[in-house]
C-alpha cells in the first residue's frame, strides 16, 4: 500500500528499500552495486554494514535526493518513516522463517560478514535459500495481509 500511494519514483525507492534493507543513505548515496546477481551494499556508519543480500528488487539510481523522498514521505501523511522500509525487511525475514543469525547478517548487525562466518561455499548457499524463501514470501497473498501499511 505504501508504494502505491507515494507511487512514482518515491514509492519505487520504498519498495527497493523494502525488498534489500537498504537505509535511505546507502540508496540515495549509491553505496551499493549488483554483483553476480546479489546486492553488494558498502557499509555506513561503519565497515560491518557491509553486506551482499539477495537480489529481490532492482535497485536504481534515483534523480531524487534523500531529502526530497524523505520531505515526500511526510507530505504522504502514511506513518511510516523511510527507516520503517528497513525495518519491513527485517520482517520479511521472521515471516519467510530464516533463522535470526541469518536475517542479523543480511541487516548487518553482526560483527562479522556471512562469509567470514561461514565460509565462502555456505555463505552462497545461506544466500541462495534466503532469497529463495524471501521470494516465495512477497510471491504470497500473505506478506500483503501483513505489511499492507
Amino acid at each position: 500500500m505504501v508504494r502505491e500511494v507515494l507511487g512514482g519514483e518515491v514509492g519505487r525507492a520504498w519498495w527497493v528499500m523494502c525488498c534489500t534493507g537498504l537505509m535511505p543513505d546507502e540508496l540515495f548515496g549509491n553505496k551499493w552495486t549488483v554483483e553476480d546477481g546479489r546486492l553488494h551494499i558498502a557499509g555506513t556508519k561503519r565497515d560491518a554494514r557491509d553486506r551482499y543480500v539477495p537480489l529481490l528488487a532492482e535497485p536504481f539510481t534515483p534523480t531524487l535526493t534523500q531529502n526530497g523522498f524523505n520531505s515526500a514521505m511526510k507530505r504522504a501523511k502514511l506513518g511510516v518513516t523511510p527507516y520503517d522500509a528497513r525495518r519491513s525487511f527485517g520482517l520479511w525475514c521472521d515471516m519467510a522463517g530464516l533463522p535470526g543469525a541469518w536475517k542479523s547478517l543480511l541487516l548487518r548487525h553482526a560483527a562479522k560478514n556471512v562469509t567470514e562466518l561461514y565460509g565462502w561455499r555456505e555463505s552462497e548457499r545461506i544466500l541462495e535459500e534466503a532469497e529463495t524463501k524471501l521470494k516465495a514470501l512477497l510471491a504470497s497473498a500473505k506478506v500483503h495481509e501483513k505489511v499492507a501499511g
